[in-house]
C-alpha cells in the first residue's frame, strides 16, 4: 500500500489561468494547500487577485500570485508564462481552465459568438499548450491538464460551439499526450471531463427552472447520485493529474460526472438494441429498401442417434450449416408447416450410427484449391 504524502504537490508550481472562481480558484486553493506555488490569472484581474491574497491568508506567507490575462489574446502568454515562472520558480504544472459558452444552433449561432467560444474554449488550450512547453522542459516531470467537459460526448444542437470546443480539447490533449511522449518528454497532458458543477456557469439554469430543488432535479437527470459536483471534487481530479503519482498516465480523459455518462451510454445502448425489434420479435424493415433485414441462422440437421445427446436435441455429432435468410417472422406453433403430418418419433438406440447423409465440412489440408 502506498503512503501519500501530506503535500501531494510539494515543490511544483502551477500556472492556472480562470482562476477568479469556480473550478480554477478550488484548484488554485487545493494545490497550495497541497505544497503547490500557484500564479493565478484571469480576466477579472482583481477577482484572481483576491483568490491568491486570501490563499496567502491563509498559508501565513506568499504561495500565491495573480495578474490580469486575456487567454483569447496570443501576444501576452509568452510574457505572463515567463513573468509566472521567475515568480514562483518555474513552471511544472499548467491547468487550461478557462471556458466559456453560448447558446444557439448552426443557422442562429452568431459568428461573432462562435469564434469567441473557440477563441476561449480551445484556442486559449492551444496557446498555453504551445508556450508552457518551454518551462515545463526545464521543470520536468511536468503536467497539463485541459478542462473539457461531458458536453464532448453530447449532441445538442442548443449547445453547438460549446460541444464542439470541449470535444475539440479532448482531442487536442490526446494529441499533446503522443507529442511529448514520442519526444521522450516527461510532460503528460489529460483532459477532465465534469457534469454539471454547482459554479456560477449553472446559474441560468436555477433561473430557468425555477427553484434550486427542481433545477437540481432536472439537471441530474440519469444521474445515480442525484446531485451535482461540487468545484473540490474537480479539485481533487485535478489535484491527481497534477501530482506525480499519475505519472504512468497520459492522453487520458477523466470523466468526473458521478457515472452520469455510464448511464447515458447504457441507456443509449439499450435503446439501439429496441430499436431493431418489435413485439412478436418481428424485426423492422429497412428503412430505405423496406425489405426485411437479413439475419445469420444456425440450421441444425435432422435429429439422429447416437453421439451424446445435447439437450436442444442435436447430437455433437451432427455437422451444423450456416445460411443468410430473409426474416419475415419467426415461425410459430401454429404455422402451416406443423400441419404437415409426420411420424411418430422412434425410440432411437445409443448405438453408433451414420449421424447425417450430408457430407461434413472439407479438411482444409485436403481441400483442392
Amino acid at each position: 500500500m502506498i503512503d501519500l504524502p501530506a503535500h501531494r504537490l510539494a515543490g511544483k508550481r502551477a500556472f492556472i489561468p480562470g482562476a477568479a472562481g469556480g473550478l480554477g480558484a478550488a484548484m488554485a486553493r487545493l494545490f497550495a494547500r497541497h505544497g503547490a506555488r500557484v500564479f493565478l490569472t484571469d480576466i477579472d484581474g482583481d477577482g484572481a487577485r483576491a483568490q491568491a491574497a486570501a490563499i496567502n491568508t491563509e498559508h501565513g506567507t506568499t504561495v500565491a500570485w495573480a495578474a490580469a490575462q486575456n487567454v483569447r489574446e496570443e501576444a501576452p502568454w509568452p510574457q505572463l508564462l515567463e513573468q509566472a515562472a521567475q515568480t514562483v520558480g518555474g513552471l511544472s504544472v499548467l491547468v487550461n481552465n478557462a471556458g466559456i459558452d453560448a447558446l444557439g444552433g448552426v443557422e442562429n449561432l452568431g459568428t461573432k459568438d462562435w469564434q469567441r467560444v473557440m477563441g476561449v474554449n480551445v484556442e486559449a488550450v492551444y496557446f498555453g499548450c504551445k508556450y508552457a512547453l518551454p518551462w515545463l522542459k526545464q521543470n520536468q516531470p511536468g503536467a497539463i491538464i485541459n478542462l473539457s467537459s461531458m458536453a464532448a460526448y453530447k449532441v445538442d444542437p442548443d449547445y453547438t460551439v460549446y460541444n464542439a470546443s470541449k470535444a475539440a480539447v479532448a482531442s487536442l490533449s490526446k494529441s499533446v499526450a503522443i507529442d511529448y511522449a514520442r519526444q521522450r518528454l516527461a510532460i503528460r497532458c489529460n483532459s477532465i471531463h465534469p457534469a454539471f458543477i454547482r459554479t456560477g456557469i449553472v446559474e441560468p439554469f436555477f433561473q430557468q427552472l425555477g427553484e434550486e430543488g427542481e433545477a437540481i432535479r432536472k439537471l441530474t437527470r440519469g444521474n445515480p447520485m442525484r446531485r451535482l459536483g461540487e468545484p473540490d471534487d474537480m479539485a481533487y481530479a485535478a489535484l491527481y493529474l497534477a501530482s506525480d503519482e499519475s505519472r504512468f498516465v497520459t492522453a487520458a480523459e477523466l470523466r468526473v460526472d458521478g457515472v452520469g455518462g455510464v448511464m447515458r451510454a447504457l441507456r443509449t445502448r439499450i435503446k439501439t438494441l429496441d430499436s431493431g425489434v418489435r413485439r412478436n420479435d418481428e424485426p423492422m424493415s429497412d428503412p430505405v429498401s423496406g425489405k426485411p433485414p437479413l439475419r445469420l441462422a444456425v440450421h441444425p440437421p435432422t435429429r439422429h442417434p447416437g453421439g451424446s445427446q445435447q439437450p436442444n436435441g442435436w447430437s455433437s455429432r451432427d455437422p451444423v450449416t450456416f445460411k443468410l435468410h430473409k426474416i419475415t417472422r419467426p415461425p410459430c406453433p401454429s404455422s402451416t408447416a406443423s400441419s404437415v403430418s409426420r411420424p411418430a418419433p422412434k425410440a432411437w438406440s445409443n448405438a453408433a450410427i451414420s449421424t447425417s447423409s450430408k457430407k461434413p465440412f472439407p479438411d482444409s489440408r485436403t481441400a483442392k484449391s
